[in-house]
């Protein structure tokens, strides 16, 4: 299949935001890392807001509303379309479950764009002709209203702008980072979805993990254990004392420690901070907040732990399957 290019403007803000979101997979131990390209983080975005939309009709009638606000079209309202359940995300902290999850936008007529073309992969074609049929099927839209540039677009600030989707897209992609997966690619071990399978490609690179597990079982026992550094020295000993990857070249340890940095930032949302900041939450500079520290310390490897786990699994479970297929 010959892939489509769709044309596309961006705001200086958006690009800015989606350059910041691009820069956080540094944070991982991949030295020098090829940064993900735009086409990567904005194809990841797209199968998310799928993922998104089929799961929960509420969110889907938010990215119709998203879409409906560019074009000054009345709002869906609850009564045309609703769900009884809101969208869940797994990293959601229960004292901060509101309602405003939208980060604020500047607007202005006379704001800077740039043109982005997007080469459309067939992975790409089935997502977005899915939001568009969930869209005709469930809305008083009809099924071309919004054009694929509008759907592609759409989909950047449904994840960008909502802090919870935004989190959960960094959370899982990071870790793909982490193998040299592209955002979609992890995306799909995570949510699979039967019409955008994975190519034999992705399976390789996915199955490749699997030579990891002794040693990420082995970092994980002693990450269980391991609390939060006071002193550089101590912030040093757990880097010495990390567990290296067979073949990805990282280091569990510090890519563990770019996690927890890039947790203590992401609920906020924000996209340019200090190097006093990150200090302050590796609690190397105020021992008042040390209590916080740990807390936060010890949510990070929860989190760590879990993704890890989950990886893994799919993983081990989806070669188990390749395995069981082959010897048929």
């Amino acid at each position: 299949m010959r892939n489509d290019k769709v044309s596309f403007s961006m705001t200086k803000q958006e690009i800015h935001e989606l350059e910041a979101i691009r820069l956080r997979y540094l944070f991982s131990d991949k030295f020098f890392p090829p940064i993900l390209d735009f086409k990567d983080i904005v194809q990841g975005m797209l199968y998310l807001t799928r993922v998104a939309v089929e799961k929960n009709r509420n969110s889907l009638r938010g990215f119709v509303n998203l879409l409906s606000q560019k074009r000054e079209l009345p709002m869906v309202t609850p009564d045309e379309l609703s769900d009884d359940e809101e969208e869940q995300f797994d990293f959601q902290k229960d004292e901060v479950r509101d309602e405003k999850h939208q980060t604020n936008e500047t607007t202005s007529e006379d704001a800077r764009t740039r043109s982005y073309i997007f080469s459309v992969s067939e992975d790409d074609r089935q997502n977005i002709n899915r939001i568009r049929s969930l869209i005709s099927e469930h809305s008083r839209f009809q099924d071309q209203i919004f054009k694929d540039s509008e759907i592609i677009k759409g989909s950047i600030n449904f994840v960008r702008r909502h802090k919870w989707r935004n989190i959960e897209f960094f959370h899982y992609t990071y870790f793909g980072a982490l193998y040299d997966l592209v955002p979609i690619t992890m995306l799909k071990m995570v949510y699979p979805l039967d019409s955008v399978p994975m190519t034999n490609e992705e399976e390789a690179e996915v199955g490749e993990i699997e030579l990891d597990k002794k040693v990420i079982y082995k970092f994980l026992v002693k990450l269980k254990n391991v609390d939060p550094p006071n002193t550089v020295e101590e912030l040093y000993q757990f880097v010495k004392n990390g567990e290296r990857s067979e073949f990805a070249g990282l280091n569990y340890a510090e890519a563990f420690l770019g996690y927890w940095l890039m947790s203590n930032m992401l609920p906020y949302n924000t996209t340019i901070f200090s190097f006093s900041l990150m200090l302050s939450a590796m609690s190397l500079l105020d021992k008042v907040e040390s209590n916080e520290a740990t807390t936060t310390w010890n949510e990070a490897k929860d989190r760590f732990s879990l993704i890890l786990n989950i990886t893994l699994d799919a993983v081990v479970n989806g070669n188990s399957e390749k395995n069981k297929d082959g010897n048929k």
